[in-house]
């Protein structure tokens, strides 16, 4: 029971949310009651015996765990509900984030597209229940995996616009679920990310002549500065309530949704001087939550994060070289050598983006000994491209 316990205090982290009853079944492992799959029961036993792991640095239960996860896959087979596999196929795949087994997480989330394809589920837009706010939590949880995985591997993203626009919706719908609920928090996170990615790529252009890109640009940079300033507060009021697993959820949230804001102050013009100031800023904020996060369980389950570190260190790498003072010019020193110092952490996270990580750090660490020197300045941007192609 403790370790279903322990499951249960982690829903937000993992983008579920279930009703009172769900719950108490679960807890009981009740596998008579009509409620609750019995499938949910298995997977919360084994999501708890890999908590246990990584909060007792112990692996007593790992037996249990090899056990859990064939009964879960066993279990699967008598499964026919579609939001329930959904949400399964949710927590293996961060199940598989734990075991740094990227490739097996993403089969995970290709399986649970295709059954909200197969069934054609979407995000409900009726009045709010329990079983509206579980299904709005699975698919922006589903959402957010998609994002990741595709943004981590390397790889085209497998729910269409569609999903996109109806999550867009949710606010209208849910105001007060929207602002609160950690999975659809996290969706928008990642979304904004995914974006600014895209946007990114074509940043030449958009202080240029295209006026369809230049308009996206400040539309995504108004919904990222909105959904930084909503996450502040929930962080704040989290954390004076000791709800510590909520607070470290809403902090990584805060993280990805920063990282994606400096990438936009960076494609900004080198010559506006409130761009380079405000990436600045960002990036001084963020170095404060890396010192500050502790929580190696919840970090791991989120590797988008090991993107954000390289996208950070290519703004630090970019913007020290063009800081328009002197004074300007040492803060960013000091973010260099706190992005370096953040590595060996990143690698022990993330081992499987360690090639790219240390191929980033080596350039970052050359740039510094030669920022003035144009020819330099060349060589680093095409290392960039190489390490985010590889």
């Amino acid at each position: 029971m403790r370790r279903r316990v322990m499951f249960l205090s982690s829903l937000g982290q993992l983008g579920l949310s279930f009703s009172a009853q769900k719950l108490q079944a679960i807890v009981l492992g009740d596998h008579s009651n009509p409620t609750v799959p019995p499938v949910l029961i298995h997977v919360a036993q084994l999501m708890g015996c890999v908590l246990w792991r990584y909060k007792n640095e112990s692996n007593k239960y790992s037996a249990s765990e090899a056990l859990q996860l064939h009964h879960v896959s066993q279990a699967m087979l008598q499964t026919r509900e579609p939001w329930t596999l959904v949400e399964v196929h949710i927590v293996l795949a961060v199940y598989q984030f734990t075991q740094h087994q990227l490739y097996d997480a993403r089969d995970y989330v290709e399986k649970a597209v295709h059954v909200v394809q197969q069934h054609n589920l979407h995000f409900p837009l009726v009045e709010p229940t329990d079983e509206v706010e579980e299904q709005l939590c699975a698919l922006s949880q589903l959402l957010a995996l998609d994002k990741t995985t595709s943004a981590v591997l390397n790889v085209p993203t497998l729910l269409d616009m569609e999903y996109e626009q109806r999550f867009a919706t949710i606010p209208f719908f849910y105001p007060s679920i929207s602002r609160n609920n950690l999975a659809i928090l996290r969706a928008r996170s990642a979304l904004i990310m995914h974006q600014t990615r895209k946007l990114s790529a074509k940043y030449t252009a958009i202080f240029c002549s295209d006026r369809g890109l230049c308009d996206d640009y400040w539309a995504l940079l108004h919904e990222a500065t909105d959904h930084i300033a909503n996450l502040h507060p929930l962080i704040m009021r989290a954390s004076f309530q000791h709800d510590d697993e909520y607070c470290i959820g809403l902090k990584i949230c805060l993280i990805i949704a920063l990282t994606a804001s400096a990438e936009l102050y960076r494609i900004a013009p080198k010559s506006h001087s409130d761009s380079r100031q405000k990436c600045l800023d960002v990036l001084q904020e963020i170095m404060g939550m890396y010192r500050i996060s502790d929580d190696t369980f919840f970090i791991i389950m989120e590797p988008i994060l090991g993107i954000c570190w390289m996208i950070l260190a290519n703004v630090v790498l970019e913007e020290e070289r063009y800081a328009l003072t002197k004074a300007a010019s040492l803060y960013w020193s000091v973010v260099r050598g706190e992005i370096i110092g953040c590595v060996y952490r990143v690698v022990v996270l993330f081992p499987y983006m360690a090639p790219s990580i240390y191929m980033m750090k080596d350039i970052v660490q050359k740039s510094s000994k030669g920022i003035t020197d144009e020819r330099g300045r060349i060589s680093g941007s095409a290392q960039v491209a190489e390490v985010y192609s590889s």
